[in-house]
């Protein structure tokens, strides 16, 4: 894991914690959220997006224009989850 990100609900939290502890605010999402395990319905609520590098230069390493091996495999294993809906076995 190199990111992890956290929505804040600006009507009910100002995020004041996570500006403290370094995470960086990205901007407002779209207003939508997750009905179901593969559905979204929008909500008109857009929800400030913080981020944290847990990782050195994990930015960089996901800006490259080629994943390292690692993280390549990774991302293939997400694909075939999110097309398919079910968790792969590694090989």
């Amino acid at each position: 894991m190199l990111v992890v990100e956290t929505f804040v609900d600006p009507d009910q939290f100002n995020g004041t914690v996570y500006t403290a502890q370094g995470w960086q605010e990205l901007g407002l999402t779209d207003g939508w959220g997750r009905h179901r395990r593969d559905y979204y319905v929008q909500h008109d609520k857009p929800k400030r997006l913080f981020v944290r590098e847990l990782a050195p230069h994990a930015r960089r390493s996901l800006q490259a224009e080629h994943l390292k091996p690692a993280l390549a495999s990774v991302e293939k294993r997400l694909v075939l989850v999110v097309i398919t809906g079910a968790p792969k076995s590694r090989p």
